[in-house]
């Protein structure tokens, strides 16, 4: 029998997966209670009481779980942490077969997010040092509960955010009081219990369907037989432009070229935007939607308004990782001099990936690893258990035309339990008729919330 413990909604989709298996007699979690550990034996003795988070709440805890908004201000550094870890995450994901990308830094951060208020130890400071741009867990927490509730009382920007934690309805493992209590105040989540059939797996992805405005039907194809939770993130935005294109700037039978040389014809808008900002070596431009609170950043690589020099978006995300100055100060300091032209194709492009062997490749090794992987302050289970992150998928979906934008994205952690030519104008230009990089951008954070680049079309 199903059993649903509504804990709060949020506009965003992310899904992380459990799964285990039983090992050898328990060991109690801390000298403060008699619940059992959920612990690895290899990194037990690491860990003393400090490390071990108790079942009653410090006072700064109680402060945090009371009144989230006035325990921290939306902390720039830490907006700038997780910027500089999205630009990072977007050069190292493979591109698709067409060779694009697309991710949502926030829908990740979000799942993962969730996902760090269960870890402890050497697993808690790789996540926090890769997912979050070395921010901490509840710095990272409020800054995104921050940015959701701005997104949930917007009228012109529709913003659609929900968290969902699924767990597998069996008698030796639940989820802990604390970890509940974390995962409702910071990313308002909503609990149930299944048995893990298909009939699970069509409720998540009938979940994930509704939550994305059904720009993403499914995200997962099966149930792991040994998964025993999963954390889901679901986000889903649509806006218009803040000026709409008249006919006379809507150009259809244009040329693309693509970064293998080859041509695409597409249609492109022409506008001519106030915002701009210089960032790595090249002109970015920052078109708002309806509202003004939220833009579309374009850049081409090479492009600094005036010439356009040749390097591919490859060579670029890599300067953007290595820019002394950070994307989100860069674009809040945008000025309105000069003006740019610009030149936006109109494209549609779905995009998914699965992120483990990134992040590993990025030195994130230890959340993955069943022998040294602590999650011990994500259950409470009868008899050892191991569980680790088995895999992280994220889906991604977007359409850009003379409206505006619509896009969503969702992704999974699962978890593992073992039981041209220049011509002069007086303007600037950033015409997108080449290889370009964009993200979808919150105006008063800089928090990008979508980061992708096109290659081809």
């Amino acid at each position: 029998m199903k059993k649903k413990i509504l804990m709060g909604m949020t506009a965003m989709m992310v899904l992380m997966s459990l799964t285990g298996c039983r090992l050898t007699p328990p060991q109690p979690l801390n000298q403060q209670s008699n619940q059992q550990a959920v612990v690895n034996p290899s990194i037990d003795d690491e860990l003393d009481e400090t490390d071990l988070r108790p079942d009653v709440l410090t006072d700064d805890e109680e402060k945090m779980m009371g009144d989230v908004d006035t325990y921290h201000d939306n902390d720039p550094d830490i907006n700038k942490c997780l910027s500089n870890a999205a630009f990072r995450l977007l050069s190292e994901v493979e591109p698709n077969d067409a060779g694009n990308v697309l991710i949502s830094p926030y829908s990740i951060d979000s799942a993962l997010g969730m996902t760090e208020f269960g870890a402890e130890g050497e697993t808690m400071r790789q996540l926090e040092a890769t997912v979050n741009g070395n921010a901490d867990v509840y710095g990272m927490a409020q800054s995104l509960n921050i940015i959701r509730e701005k997104m949930e009382s917007q009228e012109d920007a529709k913003w659609n955010i929900a968290n969902s934690i699924w767990m597998k309805d069996r008698d030796d493992v639940s989820l802990r009081d604390g970890f509940l209590k974390d995962v409702d105040v910071f990313y308002g989540a909503e609990i149930y219990t299944e048995p893990f059939d298909n009939s699970t797996k069509d409720k998540i992805n009938g979940w994930v369907d509704e939550q994305t405005n059904h720009m993403i039907p499914q995200i997962i194809e099966e149930i792991n037989p040994n998964a025993i939770s999963y954390l889901v993130n679901a986000v889903a935005f649509e806006s218009e432009w803040y000026e709409q294109y008249e006919e006379s700037a809507i150009r259809d039978n244009m040329e693309f070229t693509n970064a293998d040389g080859s041509v695409s014809d597409v249609t492109m808008l022409y506008s001519t935007e106030s915002d701009s900002f210089e960032y790595a070596g090249s002109l970015a431009f920052a078109k708002p939607y309806k509202g003004g609170d939220y833009y579309f950043v374009g850049i081409v690589p090479g492009n600094d308004g005036y010439e356009i020099k040749d390097e591919s978006v490859e060579e670029y995300l890599q300067k953007m990782v290595e820019c002394p100055d950070d994307f989100t100060r860069a674009f809040l300091n945008r000025t309105s001099d000069p003006q740019v032209d610009v030149m936006i194709p109109e494209f549609t492009m779905d995009y998914d990936t699965k992120l483990a062997d990134t992040y590993k490749e990025m030195g994130m090794t230890v959340p993955f690893d069943e022998n040294q992987a602590n999650f011990r302050n994500m259950f409470d289970a009868e008899g050892e258990h191991y569980f680790w992150i088995n895999e992280i998928i994220h889906k991604t979906h977007i359409e850009v035309d003379r409206q505006g934008t619509k896009a969503a994205a969702a992704t999974v952690v699962e978890m593992a339990e073992c039981s041209a030519v220049y011509e002069p104008v007086q303007n600037y230009r950033v015409y997108m008729d080449r290889p370009f990089v964009y993200a979808i951008v919150d105006g008063e954070t800089g928090m990008p919330i979508f980061v992708g680049y096109v290659n081809n079309l």
